[in-house]
C-alpha cells in the first residue's frame, strides 16, 4: 500500500498505483487535510520542555491529519458565523481563537433549556480549554415568567486539591440569596438509570420554607442507592422467554437480584450497584434446566 498524510491507498494487482497517482495523491491529501494541519501545528506555542522534536512534530501532524479525515468521514464541519452576528451586543466569546474544541450555541437566556447547558459550556470551557461562543436569542414577547426554580449542576471539570495533596470532595451544589417566604421544593434530575435518595436531612425537601429553618444553612445528602440494569431478551425463536428468571451475582456467586423476564418484548430489569457482575440464570430452579444464556 501507498500511505500519504495518514491515508492508505491500497495496491494490487487489480488496482494499480502509476506514476502519477503519487504526485495526485500528495496534492488531494495536502490541499484537503495537511496543508491545514501545518499550519496549526506551525502556530502552535510549547511552553513545556521547549520546541519538540522533528518527530514529535511529524507525530502530531500525523494524529492530525487522521482527526481531520474523521471528522469529514462524519460529515462534521466548522463553520463561521456570518458578520451580522459577531457583535458584543447580541453574545460574548470566552476561550482562546485557536482552540481545537469550538462551541456556538443559540441560547435564550430566560429559558429552563439554558439553565442547564450553561454548566456544561462552563466545563467545557475551564476543563478543555475549549472556546465558547454564546449568541442570545431571547423571545421578543414574554406572557409569563419563563424560570421558576434555580438549577445547579454538581460537576466539577478540574479536580482540587487540598494542601497535602489530597483530592477535595466536590460533589456539592450551593444556592445562595433565595426566597425566604416562599414554599420550594428540591428535586434530583439525575439520570433515567440511576435511584438518588436523600440520606440525611432535617427537613422535608418537598415543603422547604427557609423563615423556618433555625440553622445558618439547610444542608441535605443525597446517595445514589443503586443503578437500574434493564435489557430485553429473547429464545432462540426470536420470541420473549415470559416467565424466564434471571439473577445478578457477584464474584462470589452470592445473588445480588432477580427478576422475571416480561411476555412484553422480553423486558427485564434489576437493581446492582457498580462494579462487575454477571447475568445467568440462578442455579436452582426450572429456568436452569430449560434455558442458556447466550453470552456472547
Amino acid at each position: 500500500g501507498v500511505c500519504t498524510a495518514g491515508r492508505v491507498f491500497e495496491v494490487t494487482s487489480r488496482h494499480r498505483f502509476l506514476r502519477g497517482d503519487f504526485g495526485l495523491a500528495h496534492g488531494v491529501e495536502w490541499a484537503a487535510r495537511a496543508k491545514h494541519v501545518a499550519e496549526v501545528v506551525g502556530k502552535a506555542k510549547f511552553t513545556k520542555g521547549g520546541k519538540p522534536s522533528a518527530s514529535a512534530l511529524s507525530d502530531a501532524a500525523l494524529k492530525g491529519c487522521v482527526v481531520v479525515a474523521s471528522q469529514a468521514k462524519l460529515g462534521v464541519q466548522r463553520q463561521e458565523l456570518p458578520p451580522k452576528w459577531k457583535t458584543q451586543l447580541s453574545g460574548f466569546t470566552v476561550g482562546d481563537e485557536e482552540a481545537m474544541i469550538q462551541v456556538t450555541a443559540f441560547l435564550d437566556p430566560l429559558s429552563p433549556a439554558t439553565q442547564r447547558v450553561a454548566p456544561l459550556l462552563m466545563a467545557l470551557a475551564d476543563g478543555f480549554g475549549a472556546k465558547i461562543q454564546v449568541m442570545l436569542n431571547p423571545k421578543a414577547v414574554i406572557n409569563d415568567v419563563p424560570i421558576k426554580g434555580y438549577f445547579r449542576y454538581v460537576l466539577s471539570p478540574v479536580p482540587s486539591f487540598d494542601d497535602k495533596g489530597t483530592l477535595q470532595a466536590s460533589h456539592k451544589a450551593t444556592f445562595n440569596n433565595l426566597p425566604t417566604s416562599k414554599l420550594l421544593t428540591m428535586n434530583i434530575h439525575s439520570p433515567d438509570a440511576w435511584f438518588v435518595e436523600a440520606s440525611r436531612c432535617a427537613y422535608d425537601m418537598d415543603n422547604i420554607m427557609l423563615d423556618q429553618v433555625s440553622e445558618p444553612a439547610l444542608t441535605a445528602h443525597y446517595t445514589l442507592d443503586h443503578l437500574l440494569l434493564t435489557g430485553h431478551a429473547s429464545d432462540e425463536h426470536r420470541s420473549p422467554p415470559a416467565g424466564l428468571q434471571l439473577a445478578l451475582t457477584g464474584a462470589d456467586s452470592s445473588p445480588i437480584s432477580d427478576t422475571l423476564v416480561m411476555s412484553n418484548l422480553g423486558y427485564f430489569q434489576l437493581k446492582a450497584r457498580p462494579g462487575v457482575w454477571t447475568l445467568d440464570t440462578p442455579p436452582a430452579g426450572r429456568s436452569r434446566d430449560l434455558y442458556e444464556v447466550n453470552k456472547g
